[in-house]
């Protein structure tokens, strides 16, 4: 590669024995990094990439199809945290309505309780409140 662009082979030429080489050869997994760093210093010191256009506009549309799967895969995620969220929220005032009815006034260590809980938490508390003698069974193991 150096020598054809050294000698002032035209642009497809060099793409054209590049191709053929790429097609011809297959680098070892672990010269792959060495070889396309050569290739980038080689490509910048010539100021001939070896990239085409059309070549340049799959990789731009690869980008944004990368980008708009990850606007995606952060909408849902974001999705799913608000689903989880509002499931967390709802329970915790299922739970303090049914503690209050059941056993009175929640005092601030136990609204600090589940405030911190996970939704499993919640719910198994929720199915206790039930059949509990007491506050202290509710959150019993």
């Amino acid at each position: 590669m150096r020598a054809l662009y050294a000698r002032g082979c035209d642009r497809q030429v060099v793409l054209d024995v590049f191709r053929f080489i790429d097609w011809a050869l297959t680098l070892p997994v672990e010269l792959e990094p060495t070889f396309h760093q050569t290739l980038d210093e080689i490509e910048e010191a010539f100021a001939m990439p070896y990239v085409t256009s059309i070549e340049r506009r799959g990789i731009e549309k690869g980008r944004e199809q990368g980008r708009e799967e990850g606007r995606e895969e952060g909408r849902e995620e974001g999705r799913e945290e608000g689903r989880e969220e509002g499931q967390v929220l709802a329970l915790g005032t299922m739970l303090r309505r049914l503690l209050r009815l059941r056993f009175g006034p929640v005092d601030d260590a136990t609204e600090a309780r589940i405030a911190a809980a996970t939704s499993d938490d919640l719910m198994r508390w929720t199915e206790r409140v039930i059949d509990a003698e007491s506050l202290d069974d509710v959150f019993a193991g």
